[in-house]
């Protein structure tokens, strides 16, 4: 898979995050190969790509991310939102009580790095 993405990955950041959420970026982006002078990743703040509530597919890159959590960048908090499931129904959403990721099908709660 990750050989697919080389010169094909964007990502985006949140217009609220933090400078780190770029580095790490860009660090993703170094693993997928997309860090050469010819095929540098696309990047973008969250609301680049967002039109009210909808993604503008077109511009992003075969390989996709976004960096940062529902409560800085919209494009997270359209997908992992904050308290509900997401776009299209995906059931993860941030589950402020529990202080992690939860999954609606089954209630268990992801924390920290996995």
């Amino acid at each position: 898979m990750l050989d697919r993405c080389i010169g094909l990955s964007s990502y985006n950041v949140g217009a609220r995050s933090a400078a780190i959420d770029t580095a790490g970026g860009m660090i993703v982006s170094a693993a997928f190969g997309s860090m050469f002078p010819d095929r540098w990743p696309y990047s973008y703040v969250d609301t680049a790509i967002l039109s009210g509530s909808n993604l503008l597919w077109k511009r992003l890159g075969f390989c996709h991310f976004a960096l940062g959590g529902p409560l800085v960048n919209d494009v997270v908090a359209l997908f992992n939102p904050v308290g509900g499931a997401g776009y299209g129904g995906l059931p993860f959403y941030y589950d402020p009580s529990a202080g992690g990721i939860r999954d609606a099908r089954t209630g268990t709660v992801y924390t920290g790095c996995f």
